[in-house]
């Protein structure tokens, strides 16, 4: 498993990760482990949404980067940015409802395309949250690329539409930014 992100939830962990059998040849797989307070495992949670099936086997193809947030005592998930699609799901893995709005944000950010980082934090009526993208470095024959941060903030109610998105990166990978 990689790239776990953790939220409080009813007082449980929620524990959102990737996980896959074999890197580079398997498709990637969103999980949900939930557990107690005290750290106790209560299950294991397999969301049938997008390209993630019941499990790792079954994907059509990768799920990554799901961000978790709770609004009124629901659990939602940021899917995607483009368009900003946000569902909410039960403890059991069960999907409730889905919210999709239309931004253009590839007009405003110029460093790859933008793909979810850091679960939604509320504050002052909206949800702010990190998001990374990537560029290849030209100058490099094994094309190694370079990594961006950016922030973006979106409404705290359905349909949760984005209002804000950086237009500059607030962090990169190194001291070139490609233009």
């Amino acid at each position: 498993s990689e790239d776990p992100r953790v939220i409080v939830f009813k007082d449980n962990l929620i524990v959102s990760t990737t996980n896959y059998i074999e890197y580079k040849t398997d498709f990637f797989h969103e999980k949900v482990l939930i557990f107690d307070s005290k750290l106790n495992h209560l299950k294991s949670l397999h969301p049938i949404y997008g390209k993630n099936k019941q499990n790792v086997k079954f994907n059509i193809g990768d799920e990554k980067n799901w961000t978790f947030f709770e609004y009124n005592n629901k659990l939602m998930f940021v899917y995607q940015m483009q368009p900003h699609t946000v569902v909410e799901m039960d403890l059991d893995g069960n999907i409730i409802t889905e919210y999709k709005t239309h931004v253009d944000i590839k007009s405003k950010w110029k460093f790859g395309e933008a793909r979810l980082s850091t679960n939604p934090v509320y504050k002052d009526g909206y949800y702010y949250s990190f998001f990374h993208s990537h560029l290849p470095l030209k100058e490099d024959k094994f094309l190694t690329k370079i990594y961006f941060m950016g922030y973006y903030k979106f409404k705290a109610e359905p349909p949760f539409e984005i209002v804000e998105v950086s237009q500059e990166p607030i962090l990169w990978g190194n001291n070139l930014i490609p233009r």
